[in-house]
């Protein structure tokens, strides 16, 4: 049995308390924590000098506890860092207020005075020695009339430069003629268009030879005959041909004749025999015969 308060011996610590047991209908209670007498102080961080007396440690920070869940609420884990909602605002376009135009520090675009379009070669494959067209037009895009110079470069290196002048808002077409004697590729470039054309070799001067005529083919012994030939120049390049007429096999006359390209010419040899006889004629691949009769005047 505990003794009464006043029969507690001194020096001695107090005896517990013991819970009584509740009467029926009564609801127990639970035992209540005694109260903490002081506030709890907040510990300097190692190597921090200590308050001086009578300063007051500021509270340390804490981190923000996650409430419980209230009665019929579904738990929420804390999202990570990576899914938090950033405070970056949307971008907007530049001009909009609230946002600063983008890339503040670059100068502002101007419109170009002059623009430079319908680059056209005519034609992209020639032959060799002829004249190829390059043409382009240039636009004045300002409200003043400005001279401009077109460069036409092929290969790299400048061509040829034509000076234009162009009223406000006017286009004008450059023009080029461009001759090359070698075959092959050339690019071409005019401020900034593209393009290429092919030169080819010609072909070589060919020779053909046709319709031999005789006229006369029966003659008396002294009378003229005329032998002619028709030689045409078949090739892409100008060039000479001796035609040869052979009587019997032995060569009798030689015709030397000069053609340009696609064109033809008329070769007319004049004989006289004395000796009557059958002459058989050849020119080239060409063949043919006439008569000398004996004069039986004479």
């Amino acid at each position: 049995v505990p003794p009464y308060p006043e029969t507690q011996q001194p020096g001695q610590p107090p005896a517990p308390q013991q819970q009584m047991p509740a009467f029926s209908g009564q609801t127990q209670q639970p035992p209540q924590k005694p109260a903490t007498p002081y506030p709890r102080q907040s510990q300097p961080p190692p190597g921090a000098m200590p308050p001086y007396p009578g300063q007051q440690t500021p509270p340390r920070p804490f981190a923000p506890q996650q409430m419980p869940p209230q009665p019929g609420q579904m738990h929420q884990p804390p999202r990570p860092d990576s899914q938090q909602p950033s405070a970056v605002p949307v971008f907007t376009p530049p001009g909009q207020m609230g946002f600063p135009p983008k890339n503040p520090g670059a100068p502002p675009r101007v419109a170009p005075q002059f623009t430079v379009s319908n680059l056209m070669i005519s034609p992209q494959q020639v032959k060799d020695g002829d004249a190829v067209s390059i043409s382009a037009v240039v636009t004045n895009n300002t409200t003043m009339a400005l001279p401009y110079s077109m460069v036409l470069r092929i290969g790299g290196v400048v061509e040829e430069i034509a000076e234009l002048t162009l009223n406000p808002g006017i286009s004008q077409t450059g023009l080029f003629n461009v001759i090359r004697e070698e075959p092959g590729d050339y690019y071409v470039e005019v401020d900034g268009q593209r393009g290429i054309f092919t030169v080819i070799r010609r072909l070589p001067a060919a020779f053909n030879v046709s319709n031999l005529s005789i006229t006369p083919d029966k003659v008396k012994q002294g009378d003229p005959i005329a032998i002619s030939t028709v030689v045409s120049n078949t090739g892409e390049t100008s060039g000479s041909y001796s035609v040869v007429l052979r009587i019997k096999g032995i060569a009798e006359n030689i015709e030397e004749v000069e053609l340009e390209p696609g064109r033809s010419q008329k070769v007319t040899f004049n004989i006289i025999k004395d000796a009557a006889g059958f002459y058989p004629v050849a020119i080239e691949n060409l063949t043919g015969r006439f008569v000398v009769e004996m004069d039986w005047k004479g």
